[in-house]
């Protein structure tokens, strides 16, 4: 895989973004979605390999979600909130969030085949990341429509985002726009 990494400001804190491995052979598919593959670099990865996969059928959550015990799974949730992650080691898959993850553990949040941000641009900027903290990795998911910044950077975690399309950004007047925003811890 091609891996570039890029060291926040104060030089503690690390974001790799990688592309697919180049497949060996043509794999049998079995229909789960973690065998979607998006394409190799140079290319970039798109709608078809991104987000919850089509076939996933989701339990809706009205409201915020909050996580309650370290290494808790989220699963097939269609969240008309914010997930707001306290612990440590969350892993988040099959999963729509139409506001925006709040990680405050900083350690060990995964997700995965996840859709994160409104299905269209707020009437006005929240000035709130989609995504934010340090210690995460995100893996063939979509992060869209925030005003501001759609994800935010920093702190002395290391981010590893791979396979993810972080697009559709929203602009607002008065908006400075960063579709990733890099703090130093």
């Amino acid at each position: 895989a091609i891996v570039q990494t890029v060291s926040a400001a104060s030089g503690t804190g690390v974001v790799k973004f990688a592309a697919s491995p180049t497949p060996a052979a043509t794999p049998t598919p079995t229909g789960s979605p973690t065998d979607r593959t998006c394409p190799t670099y140079p290319a970039a990865p798109n709608d078809a390999c991104t987000g919850v996969p089509a076939s996933t059928a989701t339990t809706t959550v009205t409201g915020d979600l909050t996580t309650t015990t370290a290494g808790q799974i989220i699963d097939a949730k269609s969240i008309k909130g914010d997930l707001i992650v306290n612990h440590a080691n969350v892993m988040v898959k099959n999963t729509r969030v139409y506001g925006r993850i709040v990680n405050n553990a900083s350690s060990g949040l995964t997700i995965t085949d996840s859709d994160i941000g409104p299905d269209a641009c707020p009437t006005s900027s929240s000035f709130y990341n989609n995504l934010n903290g340090s210690g995460y990795t995100l893996i063939r998911s979509r992060v869209h429509h925030a005003g501001a910044d759609l994800i935010g950077i920093g702190g002395n975690g290391t981010i590893l985002i791979r396979d993810s399309l972080i697009n559709k950004a929203c602009f607002y007047p008065g908006d400075h726009l960063d579709a990733a925003q890099f703090y130093a811890p």
